[in-house]
């Protein structure tokens, strides 16, 4: 799909680390995948588009903060190395 036809949205998991080991973040990715290949088939057959996905996971500082109502910002090291 062309990009001006598409549309972005991020996600971040912000918690101190010693209250969420990483291989909860790995397993919510995984479950995340595997349930939207049923919507998938679903989308194609009704309406001939799929979803796409993509995951990073990083562990570090992040700055998260808003601009206003559903306008946000995430930045740091961690955050670019896992959007990579």
């Amino acid at each position: 799909m062309p990009s001006s036809e598409s549309s972005r949205d991020l996600l971040i998991f912000v918690t101190p680390m010693h209250s969420f080991p990483i291989s909860r973040a790995i397993r919510a990715a995984d479950e995340t995948r595997r349930e939207l290949e049923p919507l998938n088939e679903e989308l194609a057959e009704q309406w001939g588009v799929r979803l796409e996905t993509r995951t990073g996971i990083n562990t570090g500082e992040v700055l998260v903060g808003a601009f206003g109502p559903g306008e946000g910002i995430a930045i740091g090291d961690a955050m670019n190395l896992g959007a990579a």
